[in-house]
């Protein structure tokens, strides 16, 4: 017998969200790809610069 499952995909969301805010909060924009980096476990730039674009930035 399968059991029905009730996901609030937007609660979700927001929970992770201020979640993640409230982590990250005073963090510089490359700490912060770092941090999600880590968190993925994406961090294969580790040691590594990563370039984050100035909305200025053409």
């Amino acid at each position: 017998m399968k059991t029905k499952l009730k996901l609030d995909a937007v609660q979700l969301m927001r929970f992770i969200r201020d979640r993640m805010s409230e982590e990250m909060r005073g963090m510089t924009a490359q700490q912060q790809i770092e941090y999600i980096a880590e968190k993925s476990g994406l961090a294969a730039h580790k040691g590594k610069e990563v370039p984050v674009r100035n909305a200025n930035s053409t």
